[in-house]
This record gives structure tokens, sequence and C-alpha cells, in this order.
């Protein structure tokens, strides 16, 4: 697998991701990426929270419980549907660049057991 260089404008800050992403991120403006993380870290969720019934899935890396304490407790209070998972020990937001090939496991885990309660519910 051949692994692409991001970010070399700064010298200081190069990041080694996958070729999917990279090819990805290529596509996107940096006000763009700047925007959506900007958005993800200062998005205020309505109060009351409304209820949901979809099946929400919460991953985070192996150490990092420390740093999720209070997202982990506001999703089982707010959301108790939520299935958690702990990761290998990725850093904060590790998983698709580190390991790409277990977040498509992942994701396609997801993927199946969904279709499968769709074909059951349609039989």
């Amino acid at each position: 697998m051949n692994i692409h260089e991001f970010g070399k404008e700064n010298e200081k800050t190069i990041l080694l991701i996958h070729p999917i992403v990279a090819d990805v991120l290529r596509h996107c403006s940096r006000k763009t990426l700047w925007r959506t993380f900007d958005s993800c870290n200062n998005y205020e969720v309505p109060e009351p929270v409304p209820q949901v019934d979809t099946q929400i899935h919460y991953w985070y890396a192996k150490g990092e419980e420390r740093e999720r304490k209070q997202d982990i407790a506001y999703m089982k209070r707010k959301f108790p549907q939520t299935k958690f998972e702990v990761l290998p020990e990725l850093g904060h937001a590790g998983l698709v660049l580190l390991k790409p090939e277990l977040f498509v496991e992942m994701m396609e885990k997801i993927m199946n057991v969904k279709n499968a309660e769709i074909l059951q519910n349609t039989i």
C-alpha cells in the first residue's frame, strides 16, 4: 500500500495517510476542511434533544477514555441505544487515516446488519 503525504505546505506538519483518504482530501479546499472541522466542534445540540430511534455507533481509541469521558456520558444519557466500541490505540480520529482496512471492515459490518434488518422487515 502506498502512503501519501498531505499538508506539505507546512513542513512541520506532514500527515501520512491512506491513498483513498488522500484522494478525497485533494478534492476539498482548505476552507471546506476548516468549516467541517469548525462546525463539528462548535455545533450546539438543541435542548431538549429530539427523540431518535436510530442506532448510533460511537467509536473511540483505547487510551482516549479520559478525554472522551464527558462525551460518552452524554451519549449514554441522551442516546441510550448507542453502541460503544473501543478501538486499538490509534489516537483521536486515527481510524480512517491509520487503519483504513479496519474502518472498511467496521462499516461493512454495520451495513450488513442494517441490510439484514431491512430484508427481514420486507419479508
